[in-house]
């Protein structure tokens, strides 16, 4: 666990050749499963709603008037760790000598700390109607979607505690326990009680955009502090073969990998490996398994790089099961060949080489970049420097420290 320590002052990053001035808030907190929707409707409210403009197409119209480029607020959780952030954009004044950005800035403001609510808790209309909607995007993916509900299986059989992962059923009780006033005193404890961290990016006047800071968001204090929580290494118990049936034509195979003694400090291993397997350079599953092979309608390798876990998982023909699972197992075998695997290395650097070229060419890549830095989320420059700098032997006795953990088939209708 790493304690991250920041200044509350805003981070001033400048670019003269762009038209726009970029504001970013970011409210850390520690994110408790039990307030999952609580904090998802609480955003959904604070993003197209406020107490001066109550409903979407007021707040639309007065962002239009006042020439607001963008505004958004957004919720983003990473093991115990969330944050809630609000950005904003308007025209530089070269662009519109007469814009009034402190106008910008104060709808801003008002926005975020005026939200749609009153005796200390939210609109009781408005929140009910946003739980409908969670709950017809739940209940309709685990319904209709193979996809949903073949995951949600799976997860209840290798985390029945929901360390990691919670089950739509779990998703459905905590969504019925959520409430308006719960979610406005989560409100007034993240937002209201807490300084945020401020990001500046753009071409902007630095005097005038700092009192204008000052004047709408003065800080309590001069530094935030929290811990970093990202990691968390589950322990599943291995379950060597599950099947169970389902409604759907197709079936799902699922083949969970774990590794020997894993370390937080060796994500970057089964990162590399999850890339090599799955991603766009190399895609040896999907390449073995659809093109070579026909075998599956579809793949999909996930990187559980914060929780030590490797996920295979393919929809097919029940028929085909059993050869797929041999030809997974083969290809994992491949990348113990020092000079297979080094091939496959060198693709995937000159994959990220063109990512990072992208990233930079971006309009905000400088912003993008500084925030995954002060908090420590995984940036390409870093993910290119761990791989660049990695040791053929070294990955290989990593990969000797796989293990299949759990092999998971939920059997579609569809035999032949």
């Amino acid at each position: 666990m790493k304690e991250v320590k920041l200044t509350t002052k805003p981070i001033m990053l400048e670019d003269k050749n762009i038209k726009t001035i970029d504001i970013s808030l970011i409210y850390p907190f520690i994110f408790k499963n039990e307030d999952e929707f609580n904090y998802e409707i609480m955003v959904n409210i604070l993003n197209n709603h406020s107490h001066y403009y109550p409903n979407e197409k007021s707040f639309s119209v007065e962002v239009s008037k006042r020439l607001i480029l963008h505004y958004r607020a957004s919720l983003r959780s990473l093991g115990e760790n969330g944050f809630i952030r609000f950005d904003l954009s308007i025209p530089q004044k070269d662009i519109i000598p007469e814009y009034d950005i402190e106008e910008a800035i104060k709808f801003f403001q008002e926005t975020i700390f005026n939200p749609l609510a009153s005796n200390e808790s939210f609109d009781e209309n408005i929140f009910e109607r946003e739980r409908d909607y969670i709950y017809n995007r739940i209940t309709d993916s685990n319904n209709n979607s193979i996809y949903a509900q073949s995951f949600n299986r799976f997860i209840k059989i290798i985390d029945p505690q929901e360390e990691v992962f919670l089950n739509i059923e779990t998703d459905l009780k905590n969504l019925k326990n959520a409430n308006a006033k719960r979610s406005y005193e989560i409100y007034n404890a993240i937002i209201r009680q807490n300084d945020p961290l401020i990001y500046v990016f753009g071409n902007y006047e630095k005097k005038e955009i700092l009192s204008l800071l000052e004047k709408y968001f003065p800080s309590k204090n001069t530094e935030i502090s929290f811990a970093l929580k990202y990691d968390h290494i589950l322990h599943t118990q291995p379950h060597e073969y599950v099947e169970e049936t389902s409604k759907f034509n197709q079936t799902s195979l699922f083949m969970l990998y774990d590794f020997k003694d894993i370390k937080p400090e060796e994500k970057e291993y089964l990162s590399l490996i999850g890339n090599i397997l799955g991603g766009a350079e190399n895609d040896l599953i999907f390449k073995q398994l659809r093109i070579n092979n026909n075998l599956v309608y579809s793949s999909n390798v996930a990187k559980y790089n914060y929780n030590g876990l490797l996920l295979i998982e393919t929809h097919l023909n029940y028929a085909n099961k059993d050869r797929a699972i041999e030809l997974v197992k083969e290809t994992l075998a491949t990348l113990k060949d020092r000079k297979f695997l080094k091939n496959c290395l060198e693709k995937l650097l000159k994959g990220l080489e063109v990512d990072m070229l992208r990233e930079s060419d971006s309009k905000y890549g400088v912003l993008i970049s500084k925030i995954n830095t002060d908090l420590k989320f995984r940036k390409l420059t870093d993910i290119y420097d761990s791989y660049k700098d990695m040791n053929i032997d070294d990955i290989i006795a990593f990969i000797e420290r796989m293990n299949l953990n759990t092999i998971y088939v939920l059997r579609g209708e569809n035999h032949d």
